[in-house]
């Protein structure tokens, strides 16, 4: 069952989504009954050029992407094509609806995802129903201007191209994606009775170029079989720094000039592939997937003096090589008035770590420093098996149901390495009821297995705050409970929303926990709570006559605890979100081509908790902008965006202990940086 966001009923479109009286609305060419029915007429004011721009313009929907699943497991994104899972692991949801030009769209559907026969889908799911007319694409050119220091960028621009029939498709894309940003301001050190003790004034910049390459492959033979083939390759170069001018107490000059220096060389790509057939009654699909990430980085930084003395400072280079293989295979068949499916997933997960470390000796000259944990592998073998299980238990009642396990083999090479295997359960449960086609209710309870970061298992060092983390070979994945009830609600013309409230039981969770006598590292900290509320709303401006207005809000407020791995102290979940409100307007104005609004982004995060030191940023007070749009200039949209109209600051507090937490405090610093007025032109087109 699933509501019919206002939207769907608008005066112009030509699908009604349901009746006022409760009975379901009709079924369109196959579309499942209950759900809410977007034909490309009720986009046709806002002129989209791609599936990306219709998907967005749906009131109450918000897309997932779906990209931190644990292997290729149930769930995932909240987008479906042609009825089917997107194919692949980092071809997330927003690549995929971007490379579908908006004239092959048929409609879009939108249900509740447990009413549907794909085990682990809850929530409002989008189905992207297309064809394909041929050869066509879409570009986009983006021009980013600062009024501060910051480099402008001018090569982020991207073009995609799919062509095929109704049974064979194809896509090719290539995207630049260029970022530039910096922010500059003082930093003030204070003294454990708050007198300044150092000035700093800083300019931190960094630029990444990440370039991307991108292949898809589908085929539906005449006997029903489902071929599909992605594949990616793409660079990360960053380039990166920070110069800090830096007075001391007695505040008659200039001490030291330090200079940071990060850089990143990453190459990576992924291939997958899967095949879906009937096979005694029910459908067979075998998935395979191989990823490879090898990222060098190098950090340095130099501490050039005023006076005679030599340069101080430090280098650290590492390289990263990451790789993941998995093979899947899902057999589905109904039984029993439902819908069963039988998963078995193998994966092969690794991260290899060489790293160095320099530090400038009397001399000035860089000398190797040992550490423990330089060079390590960390591997797992990771296998799981499920069993779910989908029924319509009523005319609006439905039930969505899986129950597995997971093994898992970790292995860690080095001198501090460890190998360790353990089994967790997981599973959910999920029933949605529909009373009428203007409400539909969820609940959910759900036991999950968290994602693994292997750099977490290897020793590590920030130059640029002076840390360190050592070696951790007992990390293990933590584990949650997860219960969760939902309200979707159309308010007719008005617009809609949904409410989400949820609460997380989580074991083992990872946070910094003490190593040795004065050592830290990621670890398991025993059990923490975290719950909270999700808001999504659109709300129309027709009904007050303020036609062609629509204004969108999410908010999400969270709180957690967990107890202190140093104290026994109840905290929060370091770095954990709190607050999140973004709230988007647009007004396109009947009877041209123009169209005008803005946005506002705003979110606060608890805490980054480790045992040596205590760190906040705020960014206040939100970001803020505005921007007009003409929607055909010689063929082309053309969008320009003012952001930072507030002049939002970026403030960090951090608190240095001289040796852990329950010591003494060393020393505070308190940092104020702006980022500046940032103007962006906007270019997008069809062929």
């Amino acid at each position: 069952m699933a509501v019919a966001p206002a939207f769907a009923q608008d005066a112009g479109a030509d699908i009604d989504a349901g009746n006022s009286d409760g009975t379901p609305p009709p079924v369109v060419d196959g579309a499942p009954q209950g759900a809410a029915i977007f034909t490309p007429a009720h986009f046709r004011r806002f002129s989209p050029n791609t599936a990306l721009e219709m998907a967005r313009q749906i009131p109450g929907f918000m897309i997932e992407r779906g990209d931190k699943r644990r292997g290729l497991g149930q769930g995932g994104a909240n987008v479906l094509i042609n009825g089917q899972r997107i194919s692949g692991k980092s071809n997330d949801a927003v690549d995929v609806l971007s490379r579908i030009p908006a004239k092959d769209v048929i409609r879009l559907e939108v249900v509740e995802g447990a009413s549907l026969d794909i085990p682990g889908l809850s929530g409002q799911v989008l189905n992207v129903l297309r064809a394909s007319s041929g050869i066509s694409g879409s570009f986009s050119y983006n021009m980013r201007l600062r009024t501060d220091q910051v480099s402008d960028g001018f090569r982020n621009a991207n073009i995609s191209v799919s062509g095929g029939g109704d049974s064979t498709r194809w896509s090719l894309g290539f995207e630049t994606r260029e970022f530039r940003g910096g922010e500059a301001g003082i930093e003030e050190v204070t003294d454990i009775f708050g007198e300044v003790i150092e000035l700093r004034d800083e300019f931190e910049y960094y630029g990444n170029d990440r370039p991307e390459l991108t292949g898809s492959f589908h085929k539906t033979a005449g006997n029903g079989n489902i071929l599909n083939l992605n594949g990616q390759v793409g660079w990360n170069i960053f380039r990166g720094g920070e110069n800090s001018q830096r007075i001391l107490p007695d505040m008659t000059g200039i001490d030291n000039v330090r200079t940071l220096r990060r850089k990143e060389n990453e190459f990576n790509h992924e291939v997958s592939a899967d095949y879906e057939f009937a096979l005694a009654g029910g459908r067979l699909k075998l998935i395979g997937l191989n990823s490879f990430e090898d990222s060098p980085t190098l950090t340095r930084f130099d501490v050039d003096f005023t006076d005679e003395r030599l340069t101080e400072g430090g280098r650290f280079a590492r390289d990263a090589t990451e790789s993941e293989t998995i093979a899947r295979a899902e057999y589905g068949w109904a039984a029993w008035g439902g819908d069963w499916q039988l998963s078995l997933e193998g994966a092969l997960n690794s991260l290899e770590i060489q790293s160095a470390l320099e530090e400038r000796d009397e001399d000035g000259t860089l000398t190797p420093i040992d550490f423990d944990g330089a060079a390590a592998r960390v591997e797992e073998q990771r296998s799981e098996i499920g069993l779910s299980y989908g029924r319509a238990l009523s005319g609006r009642l439905s039930l969505q149901s899986s129950l597995g396990a997971e093994y898992s083999h970790i292995d860690q090479s080095g001198p501090l390495g460890l190998t360790r295997s353990f089994v967790r359960p997981k599973g959910f449960v999920s029933v949605v009821w529909a009373p009428n086609t203007d409400l539909a209710l969820s609940a959910r309870i759900e036991r999950d297995v968290g994602q693994l970061n292997f750099f977490d298992f290897i020793a590590s060092v920030n130059l640029n705050n002076d840390t360190e983390n050592a070696t951790n070979a007992n990390l293990s994945p933590s584990q949650s409970w997860i219960s969760e009830v939902e309200a979707t609600q159309s308010l007719g013309a008005w617009g809609s929303f949904t409410a989400r409230g949820y609460y997380e039981a989580i074991s083992d969770i990872v946070d910094q926990i003490p190593v040795g006598d004065a050592g830290e590292a990621p670890g398991n900290a025993g059990s923490a709570t975290r719950y909270g509320i999700e808001w999504t709303s659109s709300f129309l401006g027709d009904p007050i006559g303020f036609t062609g207005a629509k204004l969108d809000i999410e908010l999400t407020l969270q709180r957690s605890q967990v107890d202190d791995p140093l104290t026994g102290e109840r905290r929060y979940i370091s770095d954990d979100e709190q607050r999140e409100l973004e709230v988007n307007f647009r007004h396109d104005i009947p009877g041209s081509n123009l169209a005008w609004g803005g946005s506002f982004d705003e979110r606060r995060n608890a805490a980054f908790v480790r045992l040596d030191s205590i760190s906040r940023q705020v960014e206040t007070p939100g970001a803020l902008s505005a921007f007009v749009e003409h929607k055909d200039i010689a063929g082309l949209t053309v969008r320009g965006t003012v952001g930072n109209l507030l002049n939002r600051d970026d403030k960090v507090r951090r608190q240095v202990f001289s040796g852990r937490r329950t010591d003494p405090l060393q020393f505070t610093e308190n940092r104020i940086r702006n980022f500046g007025t940032i103007f962006n032109i906007h270019l997008e087109g069809t062929f």
